[in-house]
């Protein structure tokens, strides 16, 4: 139902987070993110357990859990 994408930089540094609702915006024109927290969290969560069980790179390297997310919520 929801694509969302964390763009990083080369350092792993935070660079963009978006997210879109597939159903109601398929051209994913509108970036949601920072409208429903609760939501990000649930993504959030999803995509660390996947990368948790397919050990990817970013699991290894805790790169999701270093992001300052925090930090970077749109208003």
């Amino acid at each position: 139902r929801y694509t969302m994408e964390i763009d990083i930089d080369r350092n792993y540094g935070l660079k963009d987070i978006s997210i879109y609702d597939d159903l109601k915006d398929p051209y994913q024109l509108t970036n949601i993110y920072g409208k429903d927290m609760k939501l990000f969290d649930s993504l959030k969560s999803i995509l660390s357990e996947k990368l948790k069980e397919s050990n990817d790179i970013w699991y290894q390297n805790k790169i999701l859990e270093n992001l300052h997310i925090e930090n970077h919520i749109k208003q």
